[in-house]
This record gives C-alpha cells, structure tokens and sequence, in this order.
C-alpha cells in the first residue's frame, strides 16, 4: 500500500510537471500584477475600458462594441471611443501615461493611446452604399484569451520590419495620430494586414500593438480582464494567426482530452457526490440529447469514459 501511494503521487508530480511545462511552452507569460505607477495606471485605464465594452454591451443586446459606427451622411462616424464615452467616467482612462498624445479632440472620437482590435471588432452602419452589421459578443470564440483593446503607436517605416521590441514610434507624427484600431504585420500563411488609415492625409500607416512598458504590451480582453503581453506575441515569425498561443485572433483554443479522472468526477456529479460548477457544466455535459441535455450525469460520465479509453474520438 506504502509503495503504491509513492507511486500515485510520483505519477502526479510528473503530471504537474508535464502540465507546467506544456504552457509555459504554448501560452506567453502574462502579467497582471505590480509594474511600475505609469503601467499600473494603464493597465487599470484599460481594465476600465474593458468593464465598460461589457455595459455597452449589456444595453445593446450583446452587441461586440464596434471600432466605428458610420452613418449614411458622408463623413459622419463616430469611432469607439465615442460610442463607449456614456459609460466612462472620466475621460482621461483613454490614454497612456506614456503616449505623445497632443490634441484634446480627433475626427469622430475621443483622442486614444489604446487600439481596438481591427480583426474583430466591426464597422457599424452604411459606408459607400454598403451596410455593415453589428457582431454578436458570442462571435468571440473565446473572451478571455483574446485581446480587445491594445497601447497602440504609429510604427516606423524603418522599423516596421523588425521583430516587435525594437519598433520605434513615429514621433513625428505622433501627437496627432488616429491610433484607435490595431494592425499587424502581413502574415502570408494566415492573412492579415501591413497598414491601415492613421488621419491626417497620410495615407497607409504602420498602426501597431505597441511595447511601452518595458518590452511589454498592455491589453484588454473581451471578458473585462488586463494584462501585460510580451512583445513577442505581435511578432509573425514567434505568433501568428490560427497558433494556440495567438491572443488576437479568432480561433477557439483546442480542447484538451478528456481523462478518467473527469470520467469518474462527473459520476460523483450525477450521485449528488459533487456540485456541478459552471466551468464542470460546460467541461463534462458532454451528451447534449435527451434528459442530458443540461445536466451531469451517467451519460456523461460514460461517454468520457469512452473517450478517455480510446473508444470514441477524444475530446
């Protein structure tokens, strides 16, 4: 009995190890404590941000906030910040304490240092005869590993090129950039964009997820969350579009498989053993027919045991 329970627990320090290792090789490493005063402030400007996307979001039928609502008459749109100021309390939660913003207003919205995310994030209205609709927040396939709301910098032509922590912001034209949507480098395998409208008659600009802090990105999330990002995330050669660890596409995670454990903790589940979370509902409520609908039970627990032992597809 001794040795079988030093084995038990062998088997689950390498499995914890196993696991460690695992995302600390798919996921980058996040952070959301203590920084320094300039990135505390942005990172709780953003979380704010994020908090308000929710509201808007909760008035307007579970609407994605858009980066733009345009509307018949030319030139009239008003760019997200706008559309998100009913729900902010002071304006200043906008910028950056680190940004070369120097204008109090811009073309159709409240001056940004903070990006929104271009490749989800809709145009709303009529533009050039076409009608653009709204997204639905559950277009998002997963909230809280995909980036919303970016420190976003006009990029260098010069440095445009290179890898993320050495691009150099476009002073010159900086203090009066529109930099309220983020792009990122053309990814040939996957799509994506080089450039985009920065104001000002400039044409095509590098508009980017920028490393103000120390190497790092501030962001937001789709679930009203913050953090800090390596630069080396908005990098086309470390991340790109489709890749576990992207945070700025669309792509839901893979699910992992299911093991015996799970198999025998949603037994415990339909004996009334265990209580049925949220995240064990939408994790183990596997058969979606009959009185299992909706529930935990038996079913459930035989169909992951099923996959678990190699039976039937796993997840």
């Amino acid at each position: 009995m001794l040795h079988h329970s030093r084995r038990v627990i062998l088997e689950a320090g390498v499995i914890a190890a196993i696991t460690t290792a695992v995302c600390a090789a798919i996921l980058p490493v996040l952070r959301t404590g203590p920084g320094s005063p300039d990135d505390d402030t942005c990172l709780s400007h953003l979380r704010q941000l994020g908090q308000a996307s929710r509201m808007y979001e909760n008035d307007w039928n579970a609407q994605l906030l858009p980066y733009v609502v345009s509307v018949p008459s030319p030139g009239v749109s008003k760019r997200w910040t706008s559309v998100l100021l009913p729900y902010v309390v002071d304006i200043g939660i906008f910028r950056c304490p680190l940004d070369h913003l120097d204008q109090p207003t811009t073309t159709g919205g409240i001056p940004t240092a903070y990006g929104i995310n271009w490749y989800i994030s809709s145009m709303v209205g009529t533009m050039f005869g076409f009608t653009y609709p709204s997204r639905p927040y559950s277009f998002v396939k997963a909230p809280e590993a995909t980036i919303q709301l970016a420190d976003t910098a006009l990029v260098t032509s010069e440095t445009a090129g290179l890898p993320p922590d050495l691009w150099a912001e476009d002073l010159l034209r900086a203090g009066t950039a529109d930099t309220s949507y983020f792009y990122l480098p053309q990814n040939p395998l996957y799509g994506g964009n080089e450039s985009g409208w920065a104001g000002g008659g400039s044409g095509a600009s590098f508009l980017r997820p920028f490393p103000r802090h120390s190497g790092v990105v501030n962001v937001a999330f789709y679930d009203g969350s913050a953090a800090a990002v390596p630069a080396a995330q908005f990098d086309p050669a470390v991340t790109r579009f489709g890749m576990d660890s992207c945070l700025w596409d669309n792509v839901a995670p893979p699910v992992p498989p299911y093991t015996m454990s799970e198999a025998a903790l949603a037994l415990k589940i339909s004996a009334g053993l265990e209580t049925s979370t949220t995240d064990r509902m939408k994790r183990l409520n596997v058969v979606l027919e009959g009185d299992s609908k909706s529930v935990v039970d038996a079913a459930d627990a035989v169909r992951i045991a099923r996959k678990a032992g190699g039976i039937e597809a796993n997840p």
